[in-house]
């Protein structure tokens, strides 16, 4: 099992998120990554968002805990709000794979391919924190 925390980070009315492409498709993800041995979330969320787009963010409440789960692999993901950030997020190609940065207007977070699949969710202030399994395709 995976645990991943992840960062929602809103500017403007827009959401940060990280552009995938893949054979099927594109997947816009929410900025993150994997814990490394003897780490905390929020720990692992704030080296991973400096490690990958170069910035450092003051990290909020956690929002959500949602999982995905394809065969053979299962990913818990915490999704915590970034009350302010600092600096300039530019994709570091030797931490992440991503393309670019895309900025998603809020109103449109469900129209894309967002990973984890929390739009709705992210939308909804009255959203459990718990989302349970998120029917998720896997590109």
């Amino acid at each position: 099992m995976r645990i991943r925390p992840s960062a929602l980070i809103v500017k403007d009315n827009q959401v940060l998120t990280l552009k995938y492409s893949y054979p099927k498709g594109s997947v816009y993800v929410l900025p993150g990554g994997n814990l490394e041995f003897g780490e905390g979330l929020k720990p692992a969320l704030e080296r991973e968002l400096m490690e990958e787009i170069g910035i450092q963010c003051e990290l909020g409440k956690l929002l959500h805990v949602a999982e995905v789960m394809y065969e053979g692999e299962n990913t818990v993901h915490f999704i915590f709000n970034c009350v302010d950030f600092s600096g300039d997020p530019v994709i570091n190609p030797q931490e992440t794979k991503a393309e670019e940065i895309t900025w998603i207007p809020l109103a449109q977070l469900t129209e894309v391919c967002l990973y984890p699949a929390v739009g709705s969710a992210l939308l909804d202030q009255e959203s459990p924190i718990h989302l349970g399994v998120l029917k998720q395709p896997r590109l």
